[in-house]
């Protein structure tokens, strides 16, 4: 594992056991957080010099539709019904599982670069396992924490019990997922870290 240290940051670490904001270093050893401190020792670390500038946790958003990305600036100013008739009536019933793939890999990869590291990603155009598997191997390969969420529109294709059960069958254990459907059954998978 490759071991970095920023150094000279403004830390807001959002720990009760820190102060609010600090001037401090963060050792970081592959993907985990393992000091935070003033004058930490890089032992060989790679150092990032962040003088005068701000270090945060990732932020969340807690809802977000990424197989929509590719939908960006259509549609800016639609009214809801007018969203609801031309997003989901006419373009969404022509999305592959290919479409829901780079969709989502592209709004998980927007979303890292924008310094969010976990999503509620609302996943309504998962019309087969095929589409459902699609988003959560473009999630996978994104690297974000998301969870990954499904409702019912009211169309006959998303009601279709079979299809999520065969969903559940699909993911894989190196995601935290959440999936709900109709009727809000909830399914859970833990990442592998949680199983003993």
């Amino acid at each position: 594992m490759s071991r970095t240290l920023l150094q000279g940051g403004q830390v807001v670490s959002m720990s009760p056991q820190r102060p609010d904001s600090e001037r401090a270093d963060v050792l970081v050893d592959g993907t985990r957080i393992v000091a935070v401190g003033e004058g930490l020792e890089p032992d060989g670390a790679e150092i990032v010099d962040l003088t005068g500038r701000v270090i945060i946790p990732g932020l969340v958003n807690a809802h977000l539709h990424t197989w929509q990305t590719s939908m960006r600036f259509l549609g800016a100013d639609w009214t809801l019904p007018q969203y609801l008739a031309m997003a989901h009536g006419e373009i969404a019933r022509h999305y592959r599982p290919a479409d829901i793939h780079i969709a989502t890999l592209a709004g998980a990869v927007s979303q890292l670069a924008s310094g969010v590291t976990t999503i509620a990603d609302w996943s309504h155009n998962c019309v087969t396992a095929e589409h459902a598997d699609a988003g959560v191997d473009a999630l996978t390969r994104a690297g974000i924490r998301a969870v990954f969420l499904h409702f019912d529109l009211g169309r006959s294709y998303y009601t279709n019990r079979s299809v999520w059960s065969d969903v559940v069958e699909y993911l894989p254990s190196t995601l935290e997922l959440v999936i709900l459907s109709p009727p809000w059954q909830l399914y859970r998978r833990a990442p592998p870290s949680a199983i003993p």
